[in-house]
């Protein structure tokens, strides 16, 4: 029987926990939107080598979840924040001539892209700023965190390219 009690103590407790991170989560996903246009097309987002939706289902919730750690440093509240992306390319290539089991060769000349319109509402829902962006970095091998990082994230060199947009849009301050 006691047993039983601190197991019911123990889940409400991890339910009270967990309940406000919950909203807060809810809050972000009505704030900032992210879609994903013809994704079909995009130049490169094969993660894992074999082009499957779970590959590329894990680089769009890496790039969801950039665009919303990044507006979080510069989207004032009660303001939302659209992004329809357009196309993304990886870093590095597949090279089938390699064999199936090759991993993604890392190379200049395979620099990491991604394309997307942005649009940036008030509490109104008028818009403040849009705009459209393609961001590429033709020297994503001298990123000294790269090293470390790299393989910590699915889509880490287009994540920074996101991450160095929002820099750019907090220096520059909503008007």
């Amino acid at each position: 029987m006691n047993i039983v009690k601190k197991l019911t103590v123990a889940s409400m407790l991890c339910a009270i926990v967990a309940t406000p991170s919950f909203a807060v989560a809810k809050t972000e996903r009505d704030t900032i939107r992210v879609s994903f246009h013809e994704p079909s097309r995009y130049a490169d987002i094969d993660y894992d080598g074999m082009n499957s939706e779970k590959g590329h289902q894990l680089v769009f919730e890496q790039i969801r979840s950039v665009f919303a750690e990044t507006a979080h440093h510069w989207l004032p509240p009660s303001y939302q924040l659209e992004v329809t992306v357009l196309d993304i390319d990886l870093a590095g290539e597949y090279e089938p001539h390699r064999g199936a089991n090759f991993p993604r060769v890392i190379k200049e000349i395979y620099s990491p892209r991604i394309k997307f319109d942005y649009r940036v509402l008030d509490a109104d829902g008028e818009i403040v700023r849009e705009g459209s962006e393609t961001l590429r970095n033709d020297s994503f091998l001298s990123d000294p965190t790269r090293a470390i990082k790299g393989n910590q994230e699915v889509a880490y060199d287009v994540s920074q390219l996101i991450r160095d947009w929002g820099s750019k849009m907090k220096r520059d301050k909503l008007s």
